[in-house]
């Protein structure tokens, strides 16, 4: 509960989620199955399990270095603070022996 109140976990809005919530508060993922907060898109974390929440199309460039990564939760996107850490986020190693 987030409000005094405890409007914030009404059956208006609790109900059928995420029905229920307002369309600008919510992403649905391709999968129609799964949906995110709309804070969650561009967070650099694969949420949706397909990337589809941190697209290209769907941000703005990637403040990090962008590959293809190993990792399933980094998409294309890896932060710089881990550039050249000596362990492997680019399957083509960029992030090791090009990125700064």
């Amino acid at each position: 509960m987030d409000c005094g109140y405890g409007g914030d976990e009404s059956a208006t809005y609790c109900g059928q989620m995420p029905n229920s919530l307002p369309p600008n508060l919510i992403f649905k993922c391709p999968n129609q199955k799964t949906w995110i907060y709309v804070d969650r898109v561009c967070d650099t974390k694969n949420d949706c399990g397909d990337c589809s929440d941190e697209s290209v199309s769907q941000c703005p460039a990637c403040s990090g270095w962008r590959c293809d990564t190993v990792f399933f939760a980094d998409c294309a996107c890896i932060p710089r603070s881990r550039c050249r850490n000596g362990i492997q986020d680019c399957t083509d190693w960029s992030d090791e022996n090009l990125c700064d």
